[in-house]
């Protein structure tokens, strides 16, 4: 921690000599930060002592080649910083931008410039078809081909986390093989909070994913794009959603009182329009957060090579 004030109890304060600068010590212990993690106490709450890190052998340059390491670090936090910033208002925007297209406060035109049709109140169910999981983990090998769904795969907002869990195809599993434009959502969630209770995934392309259980495979009539259900759902109607959580440290749904929550579908054009436009918003989104990766990668490389 980089920072002025006072230490209360269980912080050590390293304060630098002459011959050391205060910046280049900062991001040192930042690349010895594991190996401290990994020798302190093993107890119940890991404890760090003086000893653990005081006796370190380390390689120090003179004063002013830790000046120069210290000013570039510091400078590269700086680009990571304002880059996360970017980040977080871009997705405040697309926030705001959802909020006033579900609620209908601001509507797109059609070719001609007139209003599309008034929203229709529909039920999930009446618009969709749907198939639940089932246990599947005894099949999981790293020699599978399909991609396996479940719980530790739903990231916050949609998005698919992939930990490399693989499962293959057999007479049991082929009857959760996903395709493309399905959406399969998490029914159950292991905190009480619910992060990710209700979140879909939209699936982008056939023969890649298995769907386990507490999930639930939600195949869309012709009169929902796909892309428009996973915004709503994912951004608007969830709220929707967990008012029918059950359960105490780990909350579920079931999806037959999902099927009749009622909202207001708009005309197949309008859900185009808002799905494509939403879709540039995420796009433009992850293209910031690979350059925010990359910058992470570069910050990492020189660390492992200016304290090699």
């Amino acid at each position: 921690l980089k920072c002025e004030g006072s230490c209360n109890q269980q912080i050590n304060a390293i304060i630098p000599n002459e011959n050391y600068k205060v910046e280049f010590l900062y991001y040192l212990m930042e690349k010895y930060s594991k190996f401290l993690e990994q020798n302190a106490g093993q107890t119940a709450t890991k404890i760090l002592n003086k000893t653990d890190f005081s006796t370190l052998n380390l390689k120090v340059p003179s004063l002013p080649e830790q000046e120069k390491i210290g000013t570039f670090l510091n400078q590269l936090d700086d680009r990571i910083e304002k880059q996360e910033q970017k980040i977080a208002l871009l997705k405040e925007r697309k926030k705001g931008w959802m909020q006033q297209l579900f609620s209908q406060t601001i509507r797109f035109k059609d070719e001609n410039g007139q209003d599309y049709p008034a929203w229709e109140e529909k039920k999930l169910g009446e618009v969709s078809d749907s198939n639940g999981g089932t246990s599947l983990e005894k099949y999981v090998n790293s020699d599978g081909k399909y991609k396996f769904i479940s719980i530790g795969n739903y990231g916050i907002g949609g998005k698919y986390i992939d930990n490399g869990q693989r499962i293959g195809l057999n007479e049991k599993t082929k009857e959760k093989l996903l395709y493309k434009d399905d959406l399969v959502m998490i029914l159950n969630d292991k905190t009480s909070s619910g992060d990710i209770l209700g979140t879909c995934l939209l699936i982008n392309e056939n023969d890649k994913y298995i769907y386990n259980q507490r999930s639930q495979r939600i195949i869309l009539d012709n009169n929902v794009v796909p892309m428009f259900m996973y915004q709503y759902i994912n951004n608007y109607l969830r709220k929707e959603i967990l008012k029918q959580a059950q359960g105490g440290t780990q909350i579920y749904v079931n999806y037959s009182n999902i099927e009749r929550i009622k909202f207001l579908l708009p005309s197949l054009p309008e859900q185009e329009k808002i799905a494509e436009f939403l879709s540039k918003q995420d796009e433009l989104i992850e293209k910031e957060e690979e350059k925010l990766s990359l910058l992470k990668e570069q910050k990492k490389g020189f660390l492992q090579q200016m304290f090699a």
